[in-house]
């Protein structure tokens, strides 16, 4: 189970101890929905995903509040299991569940495309992106089991074409990306497809320091490099003053 510990330094120290795998402590998904927000555009109806676990039914979740999602269309390779997916999550979320036979029926006529898989090898070609979408992946770097168990390739959902092709490049953690030398950005930028210097970090794009979309023709990619702290503490202090009002949870 996932374990986010709450601390008020300044006067009343440990506030609260939050255990399990609710979808509120799910940064990578949170975080994403927070980049879809600024950058995707603001017609954006229609959803491709790739994946069916926890993460991805909490992207759908989460990316409805800040989209009015009409439509999810989602790929997997197991196809009882995709079909579980979709008939389950339909039915939770009050939205249309459209499982599909191949990757590239995921990005065809999408406003929003989502990687939330286990995947060590793009899940599609960059080739079939259309004018406009907006991208959100979770496979950041895997340098630490590189190193451990001797692994030679780099974990990537998305292809140097995906990443040649994107009009703008967001990330939550440029410095990330460089200490772990992760392989779906910095693998591109060694063979020049793309320019390190002109990817941006959400923060700033939120503060209006730098530029998201222009247009609605981009094509943008919000790039999760890892779970940062700045991201679980606004979440968990927002979840203990809901849980304080509700009367909720056990005082230890």
């Amino acid at each position: 189970s996932q374990v986010v510990v709450l601390y008020d330094y300044e006067r009343e120290g440990l506030l609260a101890i939050f255990v399990g795998e609710g979808y509120l402590l799910h940064y990578p998904p949170a975080t994403s929905a927070v980049g879809a927000k600024y950058l995707a555009r603001p017609d954006a109806r229609k959803l491709g995903l790739f994946g069916t676990g926890g993460t991805a039914a909490d992207f759908v979740r989460l990316f409805k509040v800040v989209r009015p999602l009409s439509s999810v269309k989602t790929y997997a390779r197991d196809k009882e299991r995709l079909a579980d997916f979709c008939r389950r999550l339909e039915g939770e979320e009050h939205i249309e569940m459209i499982p599909v036979s191949s990757p590239k029926e995921v990005v065809e006529g999408v406003d929003l495309i989502v990687t939330a898989t286990s995947s060590d090898a793009p899940v599609f070609d960059g080739k079939w992106l259309e004018a406009g979408v907006h991208i959100s992946q979770i496979v950041a770097g895997n340098r630490g089991e590189r190193e451990a168990l001797g692994l030679s390739a780099k974990r990537k959902e998305l292809d140097t074409e995906t990443l040649r092709r994107c009009d703008l490049i967001c990330t939550n953690s440029k410095e990330q990306i460089l200490i772990d030398d992760q392989g779906t950005i910095m693998d591109p930028v060694r063979e020049k497809a793309i320019d390190f210097d002109t990817i941006v970090e959400l923060g700033d794009v939120m503060m209006g320091r730098k530029a998201g979309r222009t247009s609605d023709k981009d094509i943008t990619l919000f790039y999760h490099s890892g779970g940062q702290g700045v991201s679980d503490m606004p979440i968990a202090a927002l979840l203990y003053k809901k849980a304080k009002e509700a009367g909720l949870g056990r005082e230890i």
